[in-house]
């Protein structure tokens, strides 16, 4: 293929024609297989030492094989030229083809063989396994090879199917199975949600970890199962350490040899698939259990084998099955090679200014190549900086330790090239490079003092505003429920009855024995005997105060309303004829119309917020949008609580806020505790002619969850971030502190 020089004067550059009098040769051992991909040919070479592959065009091939060390590139370049006319390369690609052969060690020159050259490779090479020993974020541990345990699990499967009919029916009945599984996700995808958003809780982590292990073993298990099946080896099996995680790993790098393309893309997906299985077997157990001990590890196994295989295996800015899978798919092998080299490229002559030529390679796509390249990068940063931030609440203050040890890692090899190379006017144009950073800088500035409106936000819920709660005043029996939620009810009107026989059978021998005791009063005072009708009179008044207590206690059993409202809430709904305890909540009667906006804020933006008296904030409501522009929050309570507003608040039924359930709940208020402490601020409406200027008609009822987000003002975008800057190290400093004592 052909590309314009990117130099008119490229034949007298002295750098070209040292290059084309080279005679590099290209290495004995590689492999090269033929292969043939929507009617295109090309080869694929494989590096035995490194396990590398690399794929050239048929034009690129017959430059390659002409590398014997004793012909020159220019010699070969006229071979090839001659050979295929208008499709072969130019000089540049010739150059840059050569370079890249020797730069991956696919060739050698007498230059590149040199006892200077080749102790320099070896030192990189032993600065490379160094830094990677030492890298605290990212270790690899080897653990052998399992093709003990592949081998019979492969064979089995070829065995299986070998023949046609059972594969057709095994086709069938997954793609039925899965069809399926997907509807019953469709409609049972709120509860899950809702149910899976108390995964991340603190006494999960344990469970969840482990299930992590088992999904991934088995997802390396699929990869190299595949590939026995498929014909190819399969090497080395480990553990990596992504940030002391456990990520399983298996070598099976030979499946880039298979001429099918689609071969290739099935071993890499076929850790997904076994995922995909087993994550539709955890769905089935989880809506069918009743056991919360199982749904619970069905849970975490439906999250482990989809959400994070998504968010890695299938993401292709990453080196995992999306990516190979991408690359073979556009049938690129060296995709993200090329991309580091294409971002090489930008950086030396847009930010250093230094004279390079673009680089090439067999496959083109450029504008591919470079779109990718942007978006790995930009990903990588994401993961390094989100591992990073991670770390610093790890180990007990001792990651933040580590973080620092990881960014230096990250950022230390760059720097060291580029203060080894700044006295190097060939890779370094000094003059240029000030230019732009001068330039950077004062868009820099400009972004940092671009006024935003800082907010913050936090769940909400509408409840009550002074809602009375009626409560048991005597132990009973639920005998009669006179009203049901909804109900408008006065002063006075009768709720429920309760029955104590034992109150009753109380009352009634309390009389009988106040009756004995007048009579005995009389005996004694027809035989004056003062002293002891003193002492009866006595008792009879004490009687007579606790029959008074005892008939208090059983009018207590008739329950009637305190005041005027509508019944918002009853505990005895489906409770005709249980116990109910003294001080339990019965009923929740209020007034409608009368309601206040509780929001639950997350500790870090209560710091935030701590210092204002009031603060106004917009609502925000589902599925009606924007319903209040601006409305006065009180100051915040003074402490965090673990305790709900309202149950609407619950993921469990579906709300916002990751919750546990509270074995010792008394109500359904109580039932469900926050995972983590939130402080409350709430908001009234003065009026009922208030809260129809706020709403502008809207009608909110207790239990509607929304969204509230508090106005901090605008500030310059420096100062915020060095507000969260400081905020962060005043938090991080005390973790740091215990972790050195």
């Amino acid at each position: 293929m052909n590309h314009p020089s990117p130099n008119d004067s490229l034949a007298a550059d002295p750098i070209t024609v040292e290059v084309m009098g080279m005679c590099p040769q290209i290495r004995d051992d590689l492999r090269i297989t033929r292969h043939i991909d929507s009617g295109q040919i090309s080869f694929l070479i494989e590096d035995p030492t490194s396990g590398r592959f690399s794929r050239l065009g048929v034009a690129e091939y017959t430059f390659v094989s002409l590398l014997d060390g004793r012909t020159t590139v220019a010699e070969c370049l006229s071979a090839t030229a001659s050979k295929h006319g208008l499709d072969a390369l130019d000089e540049s690609d010739a150059i840059s083809l050569v370079g890249w052969l020797v730069e991956s060690g696919l060739a050698h020159t007498v230059t590149s063989q040199s006892g200077s050259r080749v102790a320099q490779s070896q030192q990189k090479d032993r600065e490379q396994q160094i830094a990677s020993a030492a890298n605290p974020m990212f270790q690899k541990i080897p653990l052998g090879n399992p093709s003990r345990f592949v081998n019979p699990i492969a064979g089995l499967l070829k065995r299986g199917l070998a023949n046609q009919w059972l594969m057709l029916i095994g086709v069938v009945v997954g793609v039925v199975w899965f069809a399926i599984t997907c509807l019953a996700v469709v409609e049972n995808f709120n509860s899950f949600w809702a149910a899976s958003r108390n995964v991340l809780a603190s006494g999960n982590w344990m469970w969840l970890v482990a299930t992590w292990l088992i999904v991934k073993s088995v997802h390396e298990l699929g990869h190299a199962v595949a590939c026995r099946w498929l014909g190819g080896r399969v090497g080395e099996a480990g553990v990596m350490m992504v940030l002391f995680m456990p990520l399983p790993y298996v070598e099976v790098s030979s499946s880039w040899a298979f001429p099918n393309k689609w071969h290739r893309i099935l071993v890499a997906a076929a850790g997904m698939i076994v995922e995909a299985v087993l994550a539709s077997v955890g769905i089935w157990v989880w809506m069918h259990s009743t056991d919360p001990l199982v749904q619970m590890h069905a849970r975490n196994l439906i999250v482990t084998a989809t959400f994070t295989t998504v968010l890695f295996n299938l993401n292709p800015l990453m080196r995992f099955d999306g990516y190979y899978m991408l690359s073979d798919y556009l049938e690129m092998p060296n995709l993200s090679t090329n991309a580091t080299r294409w971002l090489s490229y930008v950086r030396q002559k847009y930010l250093f200014g230094a004279n390079v030529t673009r680089p090439t390679w067999p496959e083109g796509r450029v504008g591919l190549v470079a779109a990718y390249a942007v978006a790995a990068f930009v990903w990588r940063i994401l993961i390094c900086v989100s591992l990073a931030m991670a770390a610093t609440g790890l180990f007990w203050g001792a990651g933040i330790l580590l973080a620092i040890v990881a960014i230096g890692f990250w950022t230390g090899k760059p720097l060291a090239r580029f203060l080894s190379n700044w006295n190097d006017p060939m890779r370094i144009n000094r003059w240029y490079f000030k230019r732009i950073c001068l330039g950077l800088s004062v868009v820099l500035i400009g972004v940092l003092v671009i006024p935003y409106q800082r907010r913050v936000m936090a769940p909400m819920v509408v409840t009550l505003d002074q809602p009375t709660e009626i409560r048991a005043s005597v132990r009973g029996f639920v005998r009669e429920i006179s009203v049901v939620p909804g109900q408008a009810v006065d002063v006075g009107d009768v709720l429920c009855r309760l029955e104590n026989k034992e109150l009753e059978i109380d009352l009634q021998r309390l009389g009988t024995e106040i009756s004995q005791s007048r009579h005995r009063q009389r005996v004694l005072r027809r035989e004056r005997a003062l002293v002891e009708l003193e002492i009866e009179r006595a008792n009879e008044l004490a009687m007579q105060t606790r029959r008074g207590e005892l008939q208090n206690r059983i009018d207590g059993l008739l329950v009637q309303s305190q005041v005027s409202g509508t019944v918002m809430q009853s505990d005895l709904v489906d409770q005709l004829g249980t116990l109910v305890t003294a001080g339990k909540r019965l009923f929740v009667i209020a007034d409608p119309d009368r309601i206040k906006l509780v929001a639950m804020i997350g500790q870090d933006d209560a710091v935030t917020l701590r210092t204002r008296d009031q603060f106004s904030a917009d609502v925000w409501i589902g599925g009606q949008g924007r319903v209040i522009d601006e409305i006065c929050f009180d100051h915040l309570k003074p402490r965090a609580t673990r305790d709900l507003a309202h149950p609407a608040m619950a993921s469990a039924l579906g709300g916002p806020l990751s919750v546990y359930s509270n074995p010792q709940a008394k109500n359904v208020n109580e039932q469900w505790k926050l995972v983590q402490p939130r402080v409350v601020a709430e908001a009234r409406f003065g009026s009922d002619q208030a809260a129809d200027q706020l709403l502008g008609g809207i009608e909110l009822r207790s239990g509607q969850t929304g969204t509230v987000r508090f106005s901090l003002g605008r500030r310059m975008v420096g100062q915020i971030l060095v507000d969260d800057v400081m905020q962060w190290y005043r938090n991080a400093s005390p973790i740091a502190a215990m972790a050195s004592r």
